[in-house]
């Protein structure tokens, strides 16, 4: 009795600082990641809304210290490399480190929650994807051709009767893998709640794998609908088209598949949680939330984009060079306009010209890996009403280039040169493929790197 009463007491007094401690985190991170958190996303809301569901506090004798160490890691790389990412989950990991400090230890999923909507995921869905588009949209039109149905596929469009399909990152499911996961966790946290037990990690893991799985069948199913019955983009039954296939062959299957994994997982006893050296952890947090704060004004403050005096490079191989903002030159003459964009490590994100240039109301098409001096590199057409461009983009440091973003990266961590994204545009392909090549063969952007 004396120890429940204990208990109770020191609940009690400490619930509140544990609370204020909670509120510091959060609003550290408002002001700090404003202009990273995407706060209007559908998958950002959609993890609000997921955390609280998939959030079990397991009490136990003997506090945790996972999350600690986990923060101190973030926030040594977040000094060494003074990026947004690291600050968002050191905020995150600290959050999770005060509630088993003061309440019990938490279970996986809020885990995967934050990283399911971090900006950062979407990033690499949009980057990494890219390849899988042009592999389902090759699958697609080899089983239409295995059939004797005549298409013809270029890149990232499949053509059929003279209508053309393309595998967006829309259709490949950007959007739609981020929130099956996010949903597949709330399924999961439902039904952990209802049996009061945990799914084991690597069963975890196996499903959220089986998810990312079954989206990719999915599209792939909706591709071949929309083109064998030519279902053409922006209309009412395009989008019923993937509506359909994601309820029958993403969601039914989530829902059986998680029901089917928690009756079968093995209940987990609740031991009991002592409340010992409160103040202590009190103080440890307002440590963390300090140095925290610390590191939040050193990455507002950091500028370690590559320095480029642009004053003596003005009339270089031709082009008028000028700063078009942070870490980005631009190169113009009459018949090209060049993009450079400094990428700061092998940790950073770059400004993908799929992403750019749609911010500026046009539309990538017929995305495709062509060969072009003997370098591979990726081309596409923009489209604008009635304007048409043809851009090539890749990577390149001055002695490299690649449009692997593994390789580029490894080769950054091994200590090679800084790379860019290198993005070409003409008006027309023949123009395009000339300028590529003289780039290529003359080294006309050396001086840059």
């Amino acid at each position: 009795m004396t120890s429940l009463l204990r208990i109770s007491f020191k609940k009690e007094n400490f619930i509140k600082p544990a609370a204020l401690l909670a509120i510091g985190y959060v609003t550290l991170a408002i002001i700090a990641l404003k202009d990273y958190l995407p706060f209007h996303s559908l998958n950002f809301i959609l993890g609000l809304l997921a955390l609280p569901l998939s959030l079990q506090i397991q009490q136990q004798r003997k506090r945790s210290w996972r999350f600690g160490w986990i923060v101190f890691i973030c926030m040594t790389l977040c000094f060494i490399m003074p990026v947004n990412t690291l600050l968002y989950f050191a905020i995150w990991f600290a959050l999770f480190f005060l509630i088993e400090c003061f309440y019990g230890k938490i279970n996986m999923l809020p885990i995967f929650t934050i990283v399911l909507m971090s900006p950062v995921f979407q990033y690499f869905i949009n980057t990494f994807s890219f390849p899988i588009r042009l592999e389902l949209t090759r699958i697609a039109g080899t089983l239409f051709n295995a059939i004797n149905t005549e298409v013809v596929v270029r890149g990232n469009v499949i053509i059929h009767q003279g209508a053309e399909f393309s595998v967006d990152p829309g259709c490949m499911g950007l959007s739609m893998m981020e929130a099956s996961l996010l949903l597949g966790i709330m399924l999961i946290g439902f039904y952990q709640n209802r049996f009061q037990t945990r799914l084991r990690n690597w069963k975890l893991l196996l499903y959220m794998g089986a998810i990312a799985v079954l989206n990719v069948i999915a599209n792939l199913i909706r591709i071949i609908l929309l083109v064998q019955f030519s279902v053409l983009p922006d209309t009412f039954s395009h989008e019923l088209a993937g509506v359909v296939c994601l309820i029958l062959y993403v969601v039914l299957p989530a829902v059986w598949m998680a029901s089917l994994l928690i009756k079968k997982s093995p209940d987990r006893s609740n031991g009991i949680i002592q409340f010992d050296n409160v103040l202590r952890s009190i103080i440890l947090h307002l440590g963390i939330l300090a140095c925290i704060s610390l590191l939040a004004v050193r990455v507002s403050k950091a500028d370690t984009y590559k320095k480029t005096d642009v004053s003596s490079l003005k009339q270089t191989a031709n082009f008028l060079v000028t700063p078009y903002a942070p870490g980005i030159l631009k190169l113009q003459n009459k018949q090209t306009l060049i993009y450079i964009k400094y990428i700061r490590g092998f940790y950073d994100t770059d400004h993908n010209p799929m992403i750019c240039w749609k911010g500026s109301g046009y539309v990538f098409e017929q995305i495709q890996k062509e060969k072009i001096s003997n370098q591979e590199v990726y081309t596409g057409m923009l489209i604008n009403d009635d304007e048409k461009l043809y851009s090539a983009w890749w990577y390149d440091n001055g002695r490299s280039a690649s449009i692997n973003q593994l390789e580029w990266r490894w080769d950054m961590l091994r200590g090679a040169e800084s790379y860019a994204v290198v993005n070409v545009t003409c008006s027309s392909p023949e123009e395009l493929d000339k300028q590529v090549k003289n780039i290529f063969q003359k080294k006309i952007l050396t001086t840059f790197f």
